[in-house]
């Protein structure tokens, strides 16, 4: 986000991926004991559960299909190295891939709506 740029105005739609938002998830380690005691990761995660109520989104579920497309992904990876590229090692990744791109569409509209509560894209990313 540039200087010009407030959170609202922030084009989620451009981006390909949320890097750790995801994190704020339930199963994610910003809802570690440790983290939970931050102010302001306390909030983000309160109004993150709120939110995602209110457009009726499971963020439990979500959060387990972020961790199986990334499981598939570094499957895929892993049998790159030891095998070399194949069909199975390409449709491995592309589960992943797949899996991947749904749960980016189901958070696009949780992200926006973080926005619209203030957060900047740096915080709701780190």
């Amino acid at each position: 986000m540039n200087s010009r740029e407030t959170p609202q105005s922030f084009d989620v739609k451009k981006l390909k991926d949320f890097n750790n938002f995801y994190f704020y998830l339930p199963g994610g380690k910003n809802r570690s004991p440790e983290l939970v005691t931050f102010k302001r990761t306390k909030k983000i995660i309160t109004d993150l559960d709120k939110t995602a109520t209110k457009l009726g989104i499971d963020t439990s579920a979500l959060f387990v299909e972020i961790e199986k497309g990334h499981s598939k992904v570094w499957e895929a990876i892993k049998m790159m190295q030891k095998k070399g590229d194949s069909l199975e090692v390409r449709k491995i990744a592309e589960e992943g891939d797949a899996i991947r791109q749904e749960v980016h569409k189901k958070l696009v509209p949780l992200f926006e709506e973080m926005l619209k509560l203030g957060y900047t894209p740096n915080e709701l990313m780190a």
